[in-house]
């Protein structure tokens, strides 16, 4: 059965993206979400992969949804069967 695999470098760069999309330094969404800037840069290079709750409250400073943040990350998806 498959599953979904993702490469948190796409995650990573897909929220710098947006980060930078909206004009924002590292430090700046770092002090929105009281998260350091270290950690932020390693998040966006895909070397820290923030626990679900920080990566929501990343996406919430941002503006945007888990669907926005996640879009065209997916290497694949679940396949379903019909019934």
């Amino acid at each position: 059965m498959g599953g979904i695999h993702m490469d948190m470098r796409d995650v990573g760069r897909k929220l710098q993206k947006i980060r930078k999309r909206q004009g924002l330094t590292q430090e700046q969404l770092a002090e929105k979400t009281d998260l350091s800037a270290t950690y932020i840069g390693m998040i966006e290079r895909g070397l820290r992969v923030p626990s679900l709750d920080t990566f929501i409250l990343i996406l919430d400073e941002l503006g945007v949804t888990a669907d926005e943040g996640l879009y065209d990350t997916l290497k694949n998806g679940y396949q379903t069967r019909m019934a």
